[in-house]
């Protein structure tokens, strides 16, 4: 897992490779009938967030390698609920 550092935000590594700079066409719809929160952890200190309403579906771009995290809210807090590559909701359409 990827860690997040609020202070380096908007800063670019740029000793990344030029196959981590390929930037991702992705969408994610939410099937679930509660407000969801999409979080997009990338190369280079990427990051996303996003609030996803019930069954609407969002279309976003990020850096090939990134990892994107489904979180809701209950009675204990933030919970996870999902986590996997970007590659999995990533589309070859241009």
């Amino acid at each position: 897992m990827r860690s997040w550092n609020p202070a380096s935000m908007g800063q670019v590594n740029e000793t990344q490779e030029p196959s981590e700079r390929a930037e991702l066409s992705c969408s994610y719809s939410n099937g679930s009938d509660q407000m969801v929160i999409l979080r997009c952890l990338g190369p280079g200190e990427f990051f996303l967030e996003r609030v996803v309403f019930p069954f609407e579906q969002l279309s976003f771009h990020c850096p090939s390698g990134s990892d994107v995290e489904i979180w809701t809210y209950s009675l204990g807090g933030p919970e996870l609920v999902e986590r996997f590559e970007a590659e999995a909701v990533s589309c070859c359409c241009t």
